[in-house]
């Protein structure tokens, strides 16, 4: 089972940090304004990530540049997230969970919120997976999928991944892409 950072709180101080940080985020929600297309902002400023397309996936990492301490941000496609450095706290439906090093998570469509921690970076990996994917992979895997016994509609926005040294090892051999001069060519889709 993989320990999730999404959890409620438990111990009194973890209650008091919630509270405490419910009633910042409404202060800092006032004075957000601008809402964050996030993968069409990668994707048509390349100079804010290392990107990789591949057919309708998009592979891309990227240190965050946040402007404020709590930014809305619009996803038109699910990601996964892995990251490499550094922490944010999401925000959803009065739900919120942070993110840190070394965590893999899958974030599903939607406005979100990020809170940054004053002089904590953010460094991660993201993998771009629009839903046509997705509905796609359940075509062609519909006699293999039981239709009994379905998991509770999803409640969560952000729902971390188990990391295991295979998971690992596919993440960093994907890191050696970004770090090309000049960057890998168009048809690399060809490739995988």
């Amino acid at each position: 089972m993989v320990e999730s950072h999404l959890n409620r709180p438990q111990t009194l101080s973890q209650r008091l940090f919630a509270i405490d940080f419910v009633l910042n985020y409404l202060r800092w929600s006032k004075a957000m304004v601008m809402v964050l297309n996030l993968h069409e902002a990668l994707r048509n400023f390349p100079a804010f990530s290392r990107q990789l397309p591949c057919k309708d996936l998009m592979f891309t990492r990227y240190e965050c540049q946040q402007p404020t301490k709590a930014q809305q941000f619009f996803l038109q496609s699910n990601f996964i997230v892995y990251v490499l450095d550094g922490k944010r706290i999401f925000i959803k439906n009065k739900k919120f969970g942070d993110i840190r090093d070394g965590a893999c998570a899958f974030v599903r469509i939607g406005t979100h919120v990020s809170i940054m921690e004053e002089g904590v970076g953010w460094c991660l990996m993201t993998i771009f997976i629009p839903d046509d994917f997705f509905k796609q992979i359940i075509r062609d895997n519909l006699k293999n999928i039981p239709l009994t016994n379905f998991p509770e509609a999803w409640a969560n926005h952000v729902i971390l991944l188990e990391v295991n040294d295979l998971c690992k090892s596919f993440l960093f051999s994907m890191l050696w892409y970004f770090t090309q001069t000049p960057p890998p060519q168009e048809n690399f889709d060809n490739v995988v």
